[in-house]
């Protein structure tokens, strides 16, 4: 028996995992004081939430996002779990990109931009963990409902 890829679940994962990984990010940032954002082309608030992130309140976040994505499509390939962990902090490169792109060209902005998507890798491990533990889970479920039959 062949692992296959359903690619409209993978998509859904991806876009599930996305949007839960960029409010598990940007959602404590609600809260900071706006003046930190002020140096920021687009979008202060994800500005804001790089600059002060806090890891008790983001990364168990990031872990539930690959959690519930996985789950939601129940697909048990390594590779979909790997990408859609990979998904749930996406929107931090594409918003530094937007940022560059957008920003006054006077002013640098990114200037370590490598040690920048490197900690934006890091941050999708945590993504990558829930979704290998929901793969597991339906994994073990499989295994315990054919076992019982």
């Amino acid at each position: 028996m062949s692992a296959r890829i359903d690619w409209i679940r993978l998509g859904t994962g991806i876009a599930i995992a996305a949007v839960i990984g960029y409010f598990a990010v940007v959602g404590p940032a609600i809260s900071y004081p706006t003046a930190q954002g002020k140096d920021a082309a687009f979008s202060p608030l994800v500005y804001r939430a790089v600059r002060e992130l806090h890891p008790l309140s983001t990364l168990p976040l990031l872990i539930f996002a690959g959690l519930f994505a996985t789950l939601v499509t129940r697909q048990r390939h390594v590779l979909h779990a790997a990408i859609v962990g990979l998904a749930t902090s996406i929107s931090l490169p594409i918003w530094s990109i937007l940022d560059m792109v957008l920003g006054d060209p006077n002013i640098e902005r990114h200037s370590l931009l490598p040690i920048e998507w490197l900690i934006y890798a890091g941050l999708s491990s945590f993504g990558v963990l829930g979704a290998f533990l929901a793969m597991l889970l339906l994994r073990l479920g499989r295994r315990r409902s054919s076992d019982s039959a």
